[in-house]
């Protein structure tokens, strides 16, 4: 299962109360048996990526989930509205589109998170159907120590995101080790010694190959060919239209890979250190060093979520 289980959140909403009537310990027990096995699906999806901040018994940061239910079925009885309202918040989580509008105030916006569709299918699914009660969600949660895990087929989409997030991290921290250690100008030598053996070893250990590719590239080797150039636009095309980017997921016709993912990557506050404006962003000790470095650097004029390039990761099992 996904080794950043119990590190991601899926909702910051309000409390609400419970409404209807709740139903008994033995009421619950016989339920509990017919769980379908989206629903085993969904409760273990739920527990194992959600639980840490909403606790089905009590949270201190996020509401517990039968009040979440509670608060979106109370607009939209029906299971398509009520579950394509919540994906509108999950996918692009901003106050626009937020239903629950103290929740935001209360805790603030949630972050962005990559969930795939199926995943978000199961646990919307099962919190639909049987989320009615914080009884009847412990309930099926205790349920799960005595059903048999459930078995998922393999996700690409959710294994090659797992990689790319992989890698990201283990890029992340040798960087920002590097910034503190060293400042920003020493950490530019990093990135042009340790980042493509960094991402080689990460990719080892997945059994996979991970590059990052660009439309405006630092390093020449990380230069976008046509079919990841068709991909970049379209995640750019996204970005502008305001609308969250998808993941894309292939399955070539030939070749030893399985299957071949394309995440975007995003930029933020700190990027801008190298990848901004220079004189704005970057400083002229920063930026002669990419000169010196890469004298052909087409990676400056970026600002804040932007597409800087995307991962891509080929997958061999």
């Amino acid at each position: 299962m996904n080794k950043f289980y119990g590190l991601l959140i899926l909702l910051s909403t309000t409390l609400f109360s419970h409404c209807g009537p709740v139903a008994s310990e033995e009421e619950i027990t016989e339920n509990t048996e017919l769980l379908s096995d989206d629903e085993v699906k969904g409760i273990y999806l739920l527990s194992a990526k959600c639980f840490s901040c909403h606790s089905p018994e009590s949270s201190t940061i996020a509401p517990e989930f039968a009040s979440i239910r509670t608060a979106y079925i109370q607009e939209f009885e029906e299971k398509e509205a009520f579950i394509s309202h919540m994906l509108t918040f999950l996918q692009q989580p901003t106050n626009e589109n937020a239903q629950m509008k103290e929740a935001v105030k209360q805790y603030g916006l949630m972050p962005k998170l990559l969930f795939t569709d199926q995943e978000l299918q199961y646990m919307l699914n099962y919190l639909y159907e049987r989320g009615t009660s914080t009884e009847q969600i412990l309930a099926d949660y205790t349920a799960l120590s005595s059903l048999p895990s459930p078995v998922f087929e393999t996700d690409y989409l959710s294994k090659g995101m797992e990689i790319a997030m992989a890698t990201k991290s283990a890029l992340g921290k040798q960087l920002m080790q590097a910034i503190q250690e060293k400042g920003t100008e020493q950490a530019v030598a990093f990135c042009n010694t340790v980042a493509l053996p960094l991402t080689d070893s990460v990719a080892k250990v997945w059994n996979a190959t991970v590059k990052r590719v660009s439309d405006q590239p630092r390093n020449p080797k990380n230069t976008a060919q046509p079919e990841e150039l068709a991909i970049i636009a379209t995640f750019k095309t996204a970005l502008q239209h305001g609308e969250p980017i998808k993941p894309i997921v292939v399955f070539p016709p030939s070749g030893k890979a399985k299957a071949i993912g394309y995440y975007p990557i995003e930029t933020n506050a700190m990027c801008l250190q190298c990848h901004g404006l220079p004189q704005t962003n970057i400083t002229t000790t920063v930026y002669n060093r990419i000169k010196q470095l890469y004298p052909n650097d087409k990676a400056t004029g970026y600002g804040e979520q932007e597409l800087r390039g995307i991962f891509v990761v080929e997958m061999f099992d």
